[in-house]
């Protein structure tokens, strides 16, 4: 019984320390983060529409939205990716509002264009030469494999 407290009060204050400490320091995550937790979010978002999950949905497109605006999300200042990214924040609230009204094909078709949104704007990236360090986003993605 002593060895079981023991090891649990420290462990439980260690828990409440990285809670205290999460809550007064918000953590912003980095590119290769943003763009696994984006990947993430967007499957899924897919397999609530599979399931007519809409609760799914919804946390999918919250968290996109969200995480469109991060600061590491905005990595370029150029006017297209700024507008890609406004797009892109625009239609997962869109979708983020279908799915509370429970609307299948609106929620579908936001879909696909928050998919569009990001082959074009990866495209884009690409072409003007994202980088974290030397590394593009190709390699970045790669790279949480």
């Amino acid at each position: 019984m002593r060895l079981k407290l023991a090891i649990l009060v420290p462990a439980l204050l260690v828990i409440a320390v990285v809670a205290l400490r999460s809550h007064s320091q918000p953590v912003q995550p980095d590119l290769k983060n943003v763009m696994k937790a984006k990947l993430a979010h967007t499957h899924s978002i897919l397999e609530g529409l599979a399931l007519e999950d809409f609760n799914r949905v919804l946390k999918g497109a919250q968290n996109l939205s969200a995480l469109s605006r991060a600061d590491a999300w905005n990595v370029h200042k150029t006017p297209e990716y700024v507008k890609f990214s406004k797009d892109f924040q625009a239609v997962a609230d869109s979708l983020a509002a279908n799915a509370k009204t429970k609307k299948l094909e609106a929620c579908t078709l936001d879909y696909v264009q928050l998919t569009m949104l990001c082959v074009k704007c990866h495209t884009h990236t690409r072409k003007i030469g994202v980088a974290t360090g030397d590394k593009s986003i190709r390699d970045i993605l790669a790279s949480g494999r």
